[in-house]
């Protein structure tokens, strides 16, 4: 992973601070809806990570207040996004490893609500993965699309966004 992210997510966790008043990536086009509210937006989906704690389970973000969390939006058919959470799953590794304590999370798009595509996704990493749904909408809901990160502080304060293509490899 990047380092400029890497100490982002250490400093912000380290911190365990509220949020500045403007998140660190300039907002605009998709995503801003969530830039403009500031925090997590309050759905709630079934895990589908057979490796969660939680697995199983009907929760949102708010089971994260108190901590860094990363939101990152994938699919199981896209094979960029594949590599994301394998990539994610190293952040997260490192991160603990350095003992600092950020949560990583991704909504599995509806277009990839089939037993394949979860499974796809879900095997190459261990954090949370919620499935969305066309009721709940959580891209919708972030105002955010396909391979988009959002970075939310301790408080649930949206701290950066990132959206797809901005070099998050």
């Amino acid at each position: 992973m990047r380092a400029p992210l890497l100490i982002l997510l250490a400093s912000l966790a380290l911190a365990a601070s509220a949020c500045a008043d403007e998140p660190m990536e300039a907002c605009g086009g998709p995503g801003q809806a969530a830039c403009e509210a500031a925090s997590w937006p309050d759905w709630q989906l079934e895990d589908v990570q057979p490796d969660s704690a939680r697995y199983g389970e009907r929760y949102g973000l708010d089971a994260f207040a108190g901590e860094v969390l990363v939101v990152s939006f994938l699919s199981g058919w896209c094979p960029y996004c594949l590599g994301q959470a394998v990539k994610l799953e190293q952040l997260q590794a490192e991160l603990e490893a350095e003992g600092v304590a950020v949560q990583i999370v991704a909504v599995h798009d509806v277009s990839a609500d089939n037993d394949d595509d979860r499974e796809a996704l879900t095997s190459r990493c261990s954090f949370p993965v919620f499935q969305d749904t066309e009721d709940v909408d959580a891209w919708g809901q972030h105002d955010g699309g396909k391979d988009d990160f959002y970075i939310y502080d301790a408080s649930g304060g949206l701290h950066s966004y990132y959206p797809s293509g901005a070099d998050t490899n």
